[in-house]
């Protein structure tokens, strides 16, 4: 006799047997205890093929490719596993502030795996902002003083090493972005120099027109870390530069001659050069990048108290002359130089009524009066 499948429900239940008719009922979840004749086992049925009718049907077997799907969203799972940690990372690295932990804080509460984490860098964030706290206290702010003002000028305390990318991580913070105007005079050195040029470079201090780093013991290497930074979108909108008492050397003033050949400081106002040693390679150099067209807008030059020539002072004349320099208007050289006669033609041509350009020796100048001056 051929098998009768009783899950089918579409079997003929007169042609089952008393066992089948029963099976059936059970599948369906029916009870047929109290079915006593066939004929009542037969209703019963019935009504179980009722049943299963309404039931969804059943799952297919999952075919080769459904499981070699599943088997690669399983390998997708413990990549994510393995990728989480770089990834929080990651994100930890753009919401990095010293003086904006809670940002981290805040994530490293959403769950237990972004916790474990961001542990290592939001305890790393946590002391660099005890650090950068101090640091401001040092310097004589505190650091909720830094959010409120467009200047800021610190000095008269010398840094030691491990302050310098403390100092850096202040001017990376949002609470030093609107600053237009920075006065430094901790004996940065070239580390401090470099790594201030790094911050700008990575997008810290945007705003920045003022830049006072007089006496800070810079010297060549600073200077190329600078023109480094500067050619390639440091300081993009630095109009004034005080370099003031460093020992740039020629070898300093080069790298910035370069630096401005390539496109750096390209609104640069005013630059300040007292007594940083420089001679006449270094002045050649800074006068170069003017005939290549990179000094429009230069109005105030001072090159007090170094070891120049007549002739490259000269240069600078013939810069003029040549409406290389079409914005100066404050040259300031030592004595020696103020017979120059290449200078003085174009300073007061024709020996009439001085231009707006003015030729005298000035002292170390702040870093903003004498910009006030020029307006």
């Amino acid at each position: 006799m051929e098998a009768v499948d009783v899950m089918d429900p579409c079997v003929d239940v007169d042609t089952l047997g008393v066992k089948a008719l029963r099976e059936l009922i059970s599948s369906a979840g029916l009870s047929h205890v109290d079915c006593i004749e066939k004929s009542e086992l037969r209703a019963r049925a019935r009504e179980a093929l009722e049943v299963k009718k309404s039931e969804p049907p059943a799952a297919a077997s999952a075919s080769s490719e459904e499981l070699e799907a599943l088997q690669l969203e399983d390998d997708e799972r413990a990549n994510l596993d393995t990728l989480l940690p770089e990834l929080i990372a990651k994100i930890a690295e753009k919401l990095h502030d010293v003086f904006l932990p809670k940002h981290i804080s805040s994530l490293a509460r959403s769950c237990k795996s972004i916790k474990a984490a961001l542990k290592d860098p939001l305890n790393e964030l946590k002391l660099e902002n005890k650090k950068a706290k101090a640091l401001c206290v040092k310097c004589g702010n505190v650091s909720a003083s830094l959010w409120k003002s467009d200047k800021l000028a610190w000095g008269g305390k010398d840094l030691i090493a491990s302050d310098i990318p403390v100092l850096a991580n202040i001017f990376r913070s949002k609470a030093t972005a609107q600053l237009e105007q920075l006065m430094l005079g901790f004996n940065l050195r070239d580390e401090g120099i470099a790594a201030l040029a790094n911050v700008s470079l990575g997008g810290g201090l945007p705003k920045l027109r003022e830049l006072g780093l007089s006496g800070n013991q810079i010297g060549p290497e600073g200077m190329r870390a600078l023109g480094a930074a500067s050619e390639n979108g440091a300081f993009r909108v630095l109009e004034q530069l005080n370099l003031n008492r460093n020992p740039l050397g020629d070898a300093g003033l080069v790298a910035l001659g370069g630096a401005l050949e390539k496109g750096g400081l390209p609104v640069i106002e005013a630059l300040f050069f007292y007594q940083n040693k420089i001679g006449d390679e270094g002045l050649k150099a800074l006068v170069g990048a003017a005939f290549r067209g990179k000094l429009p807008k230069l109005k105030l030059l001072n090159l007090n108290e170094n070891p120049l020539s007549g002739e490259s002072v000269a240069s600078v004349g013939l810069a003029i002359r040549g409406g290389k320099l079409p914005r100066l208007k404050f040259l300031y050289v030592d004595p020696q130089h103020a017979d120059n006669q290449t200078l003085r033609a174009e300073v007061q041509p024709g020996g009439g009524p001085p231009t707006p350009r003015v030729l005298k020796p000035i002292v170390n100048p702040g870093p903003w009066e004498v910009m006030a001056d020029t307006s």
